[in-house]
C-alpha cells in the first residue's frame, strides 16, 4: 500500500519537533502507562537513554512515596476526567538523585478519537524553587532584622502617607494595630515647631537629599518621647526618588541627661547634694558610654558603662587618648569633632569606632556638650543597628532583583503563547490547504491562504510592537473587530474538532 507523501512530511515534521524540544521531557504512554517514546530532552533531564525506558513503566521516575500512592495511576484517571493533569512535584533521575519538576499529562488518541495512551510533557524547575526557597529566607531574615531593632523603621509615600512600619518601631511607638495607622499623614502625629522639621526633613528626602531632626512626639498610647529623626529617598528604577525612608530613633534618656547636666550648671549652689546625688545614681546605671573629657583628649572621668561596653576599666580609659582608642580611618574625622567642641560647640551624634578590649571596633554615636575646659560627654553603642541597616539595604537589593526576573519570566512565557497561538493557525491554515488539493477539491483555496497570511501580518505586528518595546518607542494602538477575526477562524475550528461536536459562535 503506498504511503501518502504529504502523511509521511507530516511525521517527519511531528518527530523533527519532537526531537528537538530537548528543554522538554515529552514521554508518550500506552494505555497502561508504559513508555513509548522518550524524547531527547527527557533523556538529558532523566539521565535513561530512549533504549533504556522504551517498554518501562513510567512510574521508574516516580519517587518511592509517589509509587507507593499510586500517583501515575491518579494523574492518568484525572487526565481522562478532565483532559490534563497538572503536576508540581519530585522526580527521580537515572543517578537516583530528585529534581523538581513542573509539567502536565495529557491523553493521546488515535485520529479516529480512540484513547490509545497518554502524553507527558515536564520541564526541570529545581534552580526556580531554590531560588524561591532562598527568596523566602532573605524575606524571613529581613523580617528577623526589623523586628529585632529599637529604632522605628517606616516607608513612606512621596507625600508622606505611611506605608509601612517595621515590627520593632511598632513595639517602641506601642503600636498595637498598624493598619488604623497605614496611610495617614506621618506630620500630623507632630506638633508645633517639630510639625515644620517633620515637613522641611520630607522636603529635603523628597528633592534627594537628607532630612535629620530631633524633636518631641508622643507615641500611639498618649506617652510622650523624644526623637532623634533621619529621612531618606528610596530610589525607584530610573534613580529617581519613588519612596521615603524615616528612621527614628527614641534619645529621651540621652535628652534627659543632657537637660539633667544643664539644670546642674544652672542650679548647681542652690541643689548641688541633690543634684549630685541623682547624677550619681545616673553616672553607675546608664548603659550609655559617660565621661569628661579635657582639652588634651584624655577622659579625666568616666562611667562603669566603659567597662561593659568596651572592655577597658576606668584606669586604662582614663590613661589613653581617645585617639588611641580609635579605629585608624576614624582618626582625623574626630580630630575635627574634637576641635569644633574646643571653640564650644556642641557635637551631636558623631559616630566613630572605639577599639574594644579584645581588638574588635565597636560603632558609638556621641553627643558632646563643652562647659569651661570639659566637654562632657555621652556615648551609645550604636553597633548592632548599623549592622542591621547594612542587612536591610542587601536584603531590599535583592527582593528587587527578584522582582525583576519576574517580570521578565512573566512577559517572556506570555509572548511564547502570543507566537504559539499564530503558529497554529498558521499550521492549521496549510493542513486544510493541503487536504483540499490533495482531494483535487479547489474550492476556497483562497480563503485559508487569506487565515495563513492574516496570521503571518498579525505575528509581524507582534514583532513590530516587540522591537517597539525593546526601543522604547511610542506603540500606535488601533481598534480590533472582534467579530470579524472570530468568524475568520469559525471554518478552522469546526474542520478541527469534527462533526461529533457542536461548535456555537
Amino acid at each position: 500500500m503506498a504511503v501518502d507523501p504529504s502523511e509521511t512530511d507530516q511525521a517527519a515534521r511531528h518527530k523533527a519537533i519532537f526531537a528537538s524540544a530537548v528543554d522538554f521531557a515529552i514521554i508518550a504512554t500506552n494505555a497502561r502507562g508504559l513508555v513509548t517514546d522518550w524524547n531527547p530532552g527527557a533523556e538529558a533531564i532523566f539521565g535513561w537513554l530512549a533504549t533504556e525506558m522504551i517498554g518501562q513503566s513510567a512510574e521508574r521516575f516516580f519517587t518511592p512515596e509517589d509509587r507507593a500512592r499510586g500517583q501515575i495511576a491518579k494523574e492518568m484517571s484525572c487526565t481522562l476526567e478532565t483532559g490534563r493533569a497538572d503536576e508540581e512535584r519530585w522526580h527521580l533521575r537515572r543517578a537516583g538523585t530528585r529534581f523538581w519538576a513542573s509539567g502536565e499529562m495529557m491523553p493521546l488518541r488515535a485520529a479516529n478519537g480512540a484513547h490509545i495512551g497518554f502524553i507527558k510533557i515536564l520541564r526541570d524547575r529545581t534552580e526556580m524553587r531554590e531560588a524561591q526557597a532562598k527568596q523566602a529566607a532573605d524575606a524571613e531574615f529581613m523580617s528577623g532584622v526589623l523586628a529585632s531593632s529599637n529604632d522605628c523603621i517606616k516607608v513612606l509615600d512621596l507625600e508622606a502617607h505611611l506605608e509601612f512600619m517595621s515590627e520593632g518601631g511598632q513595639r517602641v511607638m506601642e503600636v498595637s494595630d498598624f493598619n488604623q495607622l497605614r496611610g495617614c499623614a506621618w506630620p500630623d502625629f507632630w506638633e508645633g515647631e517639630a510639625k515644620a522639621k517633620v515637613e522641611a526633613a520630607v522636603c529635603a528626602a523628597r528633592d534627594g537629599g537628607v532630612g535629620r531632626f530631633q524633636g518631641p512626639s508622643n507615641t500611639a498610647a498618649g506617652n510622650p518621647r523624644y526623637w532623634d529623626v533621619q529621612v531618606t529617598p528610596i530610589p525607584g528604577p530610573d534613580g529617581a526618588p519613588a519612596k521615603l525612608l524615616s528612621i527614628s530613633r527614641d534619645i529621651t534618656e540621652i535628652s534627659l541627661h543632657k537637660n539633667a547636666i544643664e539644670k546642674l550648671n544652672a542650679s548647681l549652689e542652690q541643689k548641688v547634694m541633690v543634684q549630685a546625688r541623682e547624677r550619681g545614681v545616673v553616672w553607675k546605671v546608664s548603659l550609655d558610654l559617660l565621661g569628661g573629657l579635657n582639652s588634651k583628649g584624655y577622659f579625666e572621668t568616666c562611667n562603669p558603662a566603659w567597662y561593659t561596653v568596651l572592655g577597658w576599666s576606668k584606669e586604662e580609659v582614663t590613661s589613653m587618648s581617645i585617639f588611641e582608642m580609635l579605629h585608624p580611618d576614624d582618626v582625623e574625622r574626630t580630630r575635627g569633632w574634637f576641635e569644633l567642641t574646643q571653640q564650644g560647640q556642641p557635637a551631636m551624634y558623631f559616630p566613630n569606632r572605639y577599639r574594644h578590649k579584645d581588638g574588635s571596633y565597636r560603632w558609638i554615636s556621641w553627643v558632646g556638650v563643652p562647659e569651661g575646659e570639659i566637654v562632657y560627654c555621652i556615648g551609645r553603642d550604636i553597633t548592632n543597628e548599623r549592622e542591621a541597616a547594612a542587612s536591610l539595604e542587601i536584603a531590599q537589593e535583592q527582593l528587587r532583583q527578584a522582582q525583576k526576573m519576574e517580570a521578565v519570566g512573566q512577559l517572556t512565557g506570555g509572548l511564547a503563547h502570543d507566537f504559539n497561538n499564530l503558529l497554529a493557525v498558521i499550521s492549521n491554515s496549510l493542513e486544510l490547504l493541503r487536504a483540499r488539493i490533495a482531494s483535487g477539491n479547489t474550492a476556497e483555496l483562497n480563503r485559508y491562504l487569506d487565515m495563513a497570511h492574516g496570521a503571518s501580518k498579525r505575528g509581524a505586528a507582534l514583532t513590530h510592537r516587540m522591537l517597539a518595546f525593546s526601543r522604547r518607542q511610542t506603540l500606535d494602538p488601533k481598534a480590533t473587530d472582534v467579530n470579524r477575526l472570530i468568524a475568520g477562524m469559525e471554518d478552522m475550528a469546526r474542520r478541527a474538532i469534527g462533526h461529533a461536536i457542536a461548535l456555537e459562535v
